[in-house]
């Protein structure tokens, strides 16, 4: 992802409703089956319609590691997981990362980053043109790795980032 973190939490509205320009863009959805499969769906459409136009879009999603084979999750994270245009699957083991909980803006610097109560995915979904000139490679998946790890000392490698985590 090479947005600048400016561009990547803008906020514009529904992502339903948004049609976004042509770059990458983080997407961490409410962990809920129905969201996370509408989301899919609508990723799928706007990738779609950027091959069709030659453009780069990239989506890397953020939701939980629903792989158990029962239960009402499982659909929506195959849906994410097994889209044509998902060109890098990550996942990170509860214990070995970490996560800011909701409304860190309104908690100022210093709050905690808490572990991880399951496994993460990390999903990338990309259009053609994204996945030829800007394909995930290993050093990519790697820095993201890293960005979500817990440091030895407990610490989270991001805490000392504006963002205040």
């Amino acid at each position: 992802v090479s947005s600048p973190p400016s561009r990547l939490l803008l906020h514009s509205g529904s992502f339903f409703l948004h049609t976004p320009r042509p770059g990458a863009y983080l997407a961490n959805p409410p962990f809920d089956p129905a969201v996370v499969a509408a989301m899919a769906v609508r990723m799928e459409a706007l990738l779609e319609a950027s091959d069709l136009a030659g453009e780069r879009l990239t989506f890397v999603c953020v939701v939980p590691a629903w792989t158990k084979p029962r239960g009402p999750h499982l659909p929506a994270w195959q849906r994410l997981a097994g889209s044509p245009h998902t060109t890098c699957a990550l996942t990170l083991p509860r214990a070995q990362h970490a996560y800011v909980d909701g409304e860190q803006q309104l908690r100022g610097k210093g709050h905690a980053c808490g572990r991880s109560r399951h496994d993460t995915s990390l999903l990338v979904l990309q259009s053609a043109a994204a996945a030829r000139e800007v394909p995930f490679t290993e050093p990519m998946q790697a820095r993201l790795r890293r960005a979500f790890s817990l440091a030895n000392t407990g610490e989270h490698p991001l805490q000392k980032t504006a963002n205040g985590c």
